[in-house]
């Protein structure tokens, strides 16, 4: 005879993008609830100071706002690209990914009012990035804020900063690209209604590009010290 209660499943609703199956509810509360108390203490992430500015050293890796409310991780393309609230994901939805990379967000969950930064950072504007490409050298800001390793080709930095930019793609709604090869990194500056500016490193340069893409693009988050 089948055990009912071998399995301690839930289906958890996530708002509009559907449900999800978690293994335990209790024990993802007291994630949610741990991870709540511990971003509350800025301490707890690691920073560097380049000129005035303290930076942080990895790509931001959360999982809820800054008030405790939970930031719906979303997988399925057509679901991603509807929202107009803020979500997050893996690079390929690969948990593995995420220990290196840190998570994907889209633009939503960078602009909610509840707070996507940890206690006394700031998700970095546009100015907050020309400000440390300035203090590094625009022509060479790349080549020193990559990562020394993993870039296509060859096309690694020296870390000089000790920002740690790894060559991790972003996402459109219904494909991840770019691993390898570049990174897209969100600002906190929008363009308009529907776009929102990001910088982008790649493997062949050591300038940043910036440019503008639509909000539901899912990029990296780097945040600095208020």
């Amino acid at each position: 005879m089948e055990n009912k209660n071998e399995n301690n499943s839930s289906i958890i609703p996530i708002g509009s993008t559907g449900l999800v199956r978690v293994g335990n509810s209790i024990d993802i509360t007291n994630k949610i609830i741990k991870e709540h108390e511990e971003r509350g203490v800025s301490e707890n992430f690691k920073s560097v100071k380049i000129g005035n500015q303290y930076w942080m050293t990895e790509n931001l890796d959360v999982d809820c706002y800054l008030n405790g409310d939970s930031i719906p991780q979303v997988q399925n393309p057509k679901d991603w690209e509807n929202l107009k609230t803020g979500a997050w994901c893996y690079y390929n939805n690969d948990s593995d990914n995420g220990k290196k990379f840190g998570k994907i967000y889209n633009w939503f969950a960078i602009n909610d009012k509840r707070g996507l930064a940890p206690n006394g950072f700031k998700v970095a504007s546009f100015e907050d990035w020309k400000t440390l490409f300035e203090n590094l050298g625009e022509n060479v800001a790349g080549y020193k804020l990559k990562s020394n390793h993993g870039w296509k080709e060859n096309g690694n930095g020296n870390n000089e900063s000790k920002l740690n930019i790894y060559p991790a793609g972003y996402r459109m709604y219904n494909i991840f690209i770019g691993k390898d090869d570049y990174t897209h990194i969100w600002t906190s500056t929008e363009k308009n209604e529907n776009s929102a500016v990001f910088v982008n490193f790649n493997y062949y340069a050591d300038n940043v590009f910036s440019s503008d893409t639509f909000k539901y693009t899912g990029s990296y988050v780097r945040c600095l010290k208020i």
